[in-house]
C-alpha cells in the first residue's frame, strides 16, 4: 500500500516483482527486468532524463509532466492512457507504451519519440505536440486535436505510419529524415512540408492543401488529389499522378519531377513558376494554369486543355504535343513552342490568342470552331480537317493550309500562306472584318473563296 517516491538515484529491481501504490519519479531511474506494478504512475521531472528499463504493468496510465525526458525501454503491459502533458517519452521497446487499446496523448509542446521501434495499433492524440522518431513505424491511427507536428530526427530516419489521420487540423512535417503517410487520411487541416521529405504512399484527403518549404520535398507514392499546391520545394511524383482540385488562387515555384503527371481541376488559378521536369504531361479540366516564368513545364510533357485555360502570359516555354478539346489557351506576348498543336473541338468554340511557335504544325478536327488571335510564327501545316477555323489574329507566312472534308477557313484578316491545298466541300468564308488572301506558292483550289479584298495566286 505504500508509494513509491524516486527523487534521485537508482531503484533497482534486478529480477524481482514488486507491487506498490502510487509511483512518483521526478528523478533517478527504475532499472532491472523485473515487473512494477503501480496504482498510478506520474512521471514529473523538470529537466534532465528518468530511465526506466523496468516492466509497468497494471491498469492505470502513465502520465509525463514537467520538461524533462523520460526514456520507457521496458516490454511494459500497462493498460491505460499514456499521457505526456509536458517534455519528452522516448520509446525504445515495441511494447513501451504498454497495451495498445490504451492510447497515448500528446499536449501541446510535449513530444513523443520512437527510437528504432515497431509500434503496434497504439492510437496517438496529438493535441499540438510533436510525433517524432529515429527509424521506427506506428499502425496505430493518429487523432488531431490541434495542428500538429509529425517528423523524422535526422536525415537517414524514417517514420512509417500506417494508420489513418483524422481530424480537422493539420499537420507540419520537421526534421531531415523521412515521414511516410500509409493511410487514407481524412484530415482537412493544411500540410506543412517544413523540411525533410513527406512521402505519401496512401493519399491525403481532397481538401487538404499542401505547401513544401524550400529544400523540403513532397513524394508520391501513389496517385493523389489536394486542393492546393504552394511552396518553393520539390515535388517528386514517382510516376504517379497529382491533382490540384481547388477553388483558391496559389502559387508554386519549386521543382515538380519524375515520370508522372499533373492534372488542374477546380476553378483557381494555379501559377507554376520553377523549371519543372515531370514527363507524365499536364491536363487542365478547370480554372487556369498560369505560367509565372519561362521554360516552366517539360519540352517533352504533353499538355491537354479539356475545359479549363492556359495562360502563358508573357512568358516563352517548349512542350510535347498540344491538345485543345474545349476551353482556351491565352497569353500576351509569350510564345508556345510544339511540335504538333492538335484541337479537336466537337461543339462550340475554343480560343488560342497565345503565340504559337517552332516548326510545329496544327491541325483542326471535330465540327466545332477554334479561333487563333494571335500572331502565330510555326511554320509548319495548318490543316483544316472539320469545323471552322476562325483567323483574327495570323499565320506564319510559311505554313501551307491544308483542308479536307467540308472543314471552313473564315478568314478575317489579310494573310499571305505558302500553299494552298482545298477540297470540294471545303470553303473560305469572311464574317467579319476585312480580308485579304496571298497564296505565294500552289494553290489547289475548290467550291467558294470570300474576301473582302484581294486574293492573289503566285505559284
Amino acid at each position: 500500500t505504500g508509494a513509491l517516491n524516486v527523487a534521485g538515484g537508482t531503484f533497482a529491481m534486478g529480477a524481482y516483482n514488486d507491487t506498490v501504490a502510487a509511483v512518483n519519479i521526478t528523478g533517478g531511474q527504475v532499472t532491472g527486468t523485473g515487473t512494477l506494478g503501480g496504482a498510478s504512475y506520474d512521471f514529473a521531472n523538470a529537466s534532465g532524463t528518468v530511465n526506466i528499463s523496468a516492466v509497468i504493468s497494471g491498469s492505470a496510465g502513465v502520465t509525463k509532466t514537467g520538461a524533462g525526458t523520460l526514456v520507457l525501454s521496458g516490454a511494459n503491459t500497462y493498460t491505460g492512457e499514456t499521457v505526456i502533458s509536458a517534455g519528452k517519452i522516448i520509446v525504445r521497446h515495441n511494447t513501451a507504451l504498454g497495451s495498445t487499446s490504451g492510447g497515448t496523448s500528446v499536449a501541446a509542446g510535449a513530444t513523443l519519440d520512437l527510437y528504432n521501434v515497431d509500434v503496434g495499433a497504439e492510437q496517438v492524440t496529438l493535441s499540438g505536440g510533436t510525433l517524432t522518431d529515429v527509424t521506427s513505424s506506428l499502425a496505430g491511427n493518429i487523432v488531431l486535436t490541434a495542428d500538429s507536428n509529425i517528423g523524422a530526427t535526422n536525415a537517414d530516419d524514417v517514420l512509417t505510419l500506417s494508420g489513418v489521420i483524422s481530424g480537422s487540423y493539420g499537420i507540419t512535417k520537421v526534421g531531415a529524415g523521412t515521414v511516410v503517410l500509409g493511410g487514407n487520411n481524412t484530415y482537412t487541416g493544411t500540410t506543412t512540408v517544413s523540411s525533410g521529405t513527406l512521402s505519401v504512399t496512401g493519399s491525403l484527403a481532397d481538401v487538404t492543401s499542401v505547401t513544401v518549404a524550400s529544400g523540403a520535398t513532397y513524394s508520391l507514392g501513389a496517385s493523389d488529389t489536394i486542393t492546393a499546391l504552394l511552396g518553393a520545394g520539390n515535388v517528386v511524383l514517382n510516376g504517379n499522378t497529382l491533382t490540384v482540385d481547388g477553388s483558391v488562387d496559389t502559387t508554386y515555384s519549386g521543382v515538380m519531377s519524375g515520370a508522372g503527371a499533373l492534372i488542374k481541376n477546380g476553378a483557381a488559378n494555379f501559377t507554376m513558376s520553377g523549371a519543372n521536369t515531370y514527363t507524365g504531361g499536364t491536363t487542365i479540366n478547370a480554372g487556369t494554369l498560369s505560367l509565372g516564368a519561362h521554360n516552366v513545364l517539360s519540352n517533352t510533357g504533353a499538355v491537354n486543355v479539356s475545359g479549363g485555360t492556359l495562360d502563358i502570359r508573357s512568358f516563352n516555354d517548349t512542350v510535347g504535343t498540344v491538345t485543345l478539346s474545349s476551353g482556351v489557351i491565352t497569353g500576351s506576348t509569350g510564345q508556345l513552342t510544339s511540335a504538333n498543336y492538335n484541337v479537336t473541338n466537337t461543339s462550340g468554340t475554343t480560343i488560342i490568342s497565345a503565340i504559337l511557335a517552332g516548326n510545329g504544325q496544327l491541325t483542326k478536327t471535330g465540327a466545332g470552331t477554334l479561333t487563333l488571335s494571335g500572331a502565330n510564327t510555326y511554320t509548319g501545316d495548318t490543316t483544316i480537317n472539320a469545323g471552322t477555323l476562325k483567323l483574327t489574329g495570323s499565320l506564319a507566312t510559311a505554313t501551307d493550309v491544308v483542308m479536307t472534308g467540308s472543314a471552313v477557313w473564315d478568314l478575317q484578316v489579310a494573310q499571305t500562306i505558302a500553299s494552298l491545298t482545298m477540297a470540294s466541300g471545303n470553303s473560305i468564308t469572311n464574317t467579319a472584318g476585312t480580308s485579304s488572301l496571298v497564296v505565294s506558292g500552289t494553290s489547289t483550289l475548290a467550291n467558294s473563296i470570300t474576301t473582302t479584298g484581294t486574293q492573289t495566286y503566285t505559284g
